[in-house]
């Protein structure tokens, strides 16, 4: 009987047997753009961790909190002062925060449970917002 023994491709000096195979493409299909590594566990998560998506891995604004909070406060202190929901146009006006920022810190709000949407629509068409 005969078996194949498949030894991590990375390892140098002390080969390790092999965990997994993982197949690499260029997009260009079967073409020439296909290679095939056959890894050791602690390279497969090497490749893991270089593949892995990073976006959620840092909370919304922590490297710009000079920016980001005073235009928190801002929205916070309009929607205290006013006696219903208000619209996001309106926001802009009263807290003269851009359009594109302000977008952001509503979600960074809503994310923080400070504010939340009311309206016919919650998918951003005559959306109010008011505090929690």
């Amino acid at each position: 009987m005969k078996q194949t023994v498949l030894i991590c491709d990375w390892c140098q000096a002390n080969p390790k047997f092999a965990v997994t195979s993982v197949t690499l493409s260029s997009g260009s299909g079967t073409k020439g753009g296909v290679r095939t590594l056959d890894l050791c566990g602690t390279h497969k998560q090497e490749i893991d961790r270089l593949f892995r998506s990073r976006s959620g891995t840092k909370p919304i604004h922590s490297h710009r909190p000079e920016i980001w909070e005073p235009r928190k406060n801002a929205i916070l202190d309009v929607l205290a002062k006013e006696d219903g929901p208000i619209k996001s146009k309106e926001l802009i006006k009263l807290t003269k925060i851009p359009q594109h920022a302000l977008g952001t810190t509503l979600r960074a709000l809503v994310k923080e449970n400070k504010i939340r949407m009311e309206g016919p629509s919650t998918r951003g068409y005559n959306v109010r917002w008011v505090l929690v």
